[in-house]
């Protein structure tokens, strides 16, 4: 049976990653760290070549709205519904002022459906943020949003791998692995 093979991959450590900081949509500079993580991510994957590149503007991370440039501390702070749906029922999340969790899963499902599409027997790596990326991984597992909080992809540049045939089945090589990083690079969980 056709299958896709395909790979999430997170993006390596930003300074707002270092700093602790609801980035969202901001487009900020790679850290130190994140540029050891890049290299070694770049070891990773040497054997993998000529893969198209897909551009999809359904990769954007999450739409933070009014917590964008804020630390995370202070988000959770100042808004402590957010901080508590966040944390115990993220499918749930309303950013203020910014997307709901349901409108970014939507869009790494639709996301989802184009690869699955256009790389049928092939190999795909998706590079792209955290959350949007759970929400993939929850779509590809569970099939579900409201298993998002079963659901965990973590860590800069953390590499989870599938298999998902034609027909819907999947197989999970790997989830979140973080073997290409020496333990001072693993960075956040």
């Amino acid at each position: 049976m056709e299958k896709l093979h395909l790979y999430l991959v997170r993006h390596c450590e930003s300074l707002g990653n270092h700093e602790n900081i609801f980035q969202g949509q901001l487009d900020l500079d790679i850290s130190a760290t994140g540029e050891k993580q890049l290299a070694l991510l770049a070891l990773r994957f040497r054997n993998i070549h000529s893969l198209p590149i897909i551009k999809l503007p359904e990769l954007m991370e999450v739409d933070v709205g009014a917590l964008s440039g804020m630390k995370l501390d202070k988000a959770f702070a100042d808004y402590p519904v957010f901080a508590e749906k966040w944390q115990n029922s993220p499918q749930n999340c309303i950013f203020p002022e910014g997307e709901t969790t349901a409108e970014v899963y939507d869009r790494a499902k639709k996301a989802l459906a184009r690869v699955k599409a256009d790389c049928m027997g092939k190999t795909a790596v998706i590079t792209s943020h955290g959350f949007l990326l759970r929400c993939m991984a929850c779509e590809i597992l569970e099939h579900d949003i409201e298993r998002l909080s079963d659901i965990r992809i973590g860590g800069n540049t953390s590499v989870s791998e599938f298999y998902i045939g034609k027909d819907g089945s999947v197989e999970t090589v790997r989830l979140s692995d973080k073997s290409h990083l020496p333990k001072e690079l693993l960075g956040d969980p």
